[in-house]
């Protein structure tokens, strides 16, 4: 009896760790990074690199058969964290973000995703 409760419980977590690394995603996202740097100076100000602003931009993508509001992509930037609303993203729709403009030091600054937060209608 110890060893079919035993047997019942290694075969309840591994379909648990199944399903937790393998479970569905709702969003695809595709995005890249841009780096601009402004081009006037003052003639008077100390030799300094002018400033480098970055933005994400890309396109996310409902792949569920569910609709979701207010979602928010959020994306860490080196000490920074950076936040993108979407709005309202029907089943398999699409759309284009860009998000707001921010001071990096690198010309090529790291970014990863930290999470996508939606509400599910």
């Amino acid at each position: 009896m110890k060893a079919i409760r035993f047997l019942l419980v290694i075969i309840l977590a591994a379909v648990g760790l199944y399903l937790y690394f393998h479970k569905e995603d709702n969003f695809k996202v595709k995005d890249s990074i841009t780096v601009s740097q402004t081009s006037g100076m003052d003639m008077n100000a100390p030799i300094t690199a002018p400033p480098k602003f970055a933005v994400i931009t890309g396109t996310i993508t409902n792949i569920s058969k569910k609709n979701f509001n207010e979602i928010e992509i959020v994306y860490q930037t080196g000490i920074d964290t950076l936040r993108v609303d979407i709005g309202n993203l029907p089943a398999g729709q699409s759309s284009d973000f860009t998000s707001k403009s921010i001071r990096v030091r690198s010309g090529h600054p790291d970014y990863k995703m930290i999470d996508i937060l939606s509400k599910e209608e």
